[in-house]
């Protein structure tokens, strides 16, 4: 018998119902998530999405950076599987203080940066589970479908998990970053933009 069959076996005899529902839970995960890095990842984008919901009314205050506090906020707002807090929308003010552009910019690639964490997670959920005919069928799709699927989901301002959903369907990283990086610079544009012409309308 191996050190952790022995070590196994000890714990079920010191108390066999909690042993026995840990021992299932942590085969569950790992069945899951494809091992340590898996679950490892899963748990920080959860405890991030958590951190960053509660702290949300904070999170404007690193506009005092300038364009990095605005790197900033599009990275963390991108690190979460669900988005935690409406990063745009704390981006927005900032279009009376700074260029457009450069706001686009750094936003874009921070929101691009930031959306490698589910990659990463979505690559491990693939290893596990490659051998499931859905996964297969999913990856077997026209190049150009899944393309246009992660770039349709890239666009939703709502959910928007294209890194998952690229690591799931074969689409390399470089490929991703570039849609991601594109679609949000699209989105923050056109709610920079709103903003502008909602203030010009207001003020006459």
């Amino acid at each position: 018998m191996h050190a952790g069959e022995v070590e196994e076996a000890t714990l079920e005899e010191r108390d066999p119902a909690q042993s026995g529902l840990v021992s299932r839970s942590l085969r569950f995960l790992f069945r899951i998530l494809g091992g340590w890095v898996g679950v490892a990842l899963f748990v920080g984008t959860i405890a991030a999405g958590v951190v960053l919901f509660l702290v949300r009314d904070h999170l404007s205050s690193l506009g005092s950076l300038g364009y990095v506090g605005a790197g900033l906020i599009a990275f963390l707002g991108n690190v979460p599987i669900v988005p935690a807090f409406p990063w745009l929308l704390l981006i927005a003010p900032m279009g009376g203080i700074y260029a457009t552009w450069g706001l686009v910019t750094v936003c874009a690639i921070g929101a691009g940066l930031g959306e490698t964490v589910p990659y990463f997670l979505g690559s491990s959920l693939y290893n596990a589970h490659k051998e499931n005919q859905w996964i297969t069928r999913l990856a077997s799709l026209p190049k150009w479908l899944r393309v246009l699927v992660v770039f349709l989901i890239s666009l939703s301002p709502v959910f928007s998990f294209p890194g998952l959903a690229s690591a799931v369907l074969r689409i390399p990283l470089w490929a991703m970053i570039i849609m991601k990086v594109t679609t949000e610079a699209l989105k923050l544009w056109l709610v920079l933009e709103a903003v502008t012409l909602a203030e010009r309308l207001l003020l006459g």
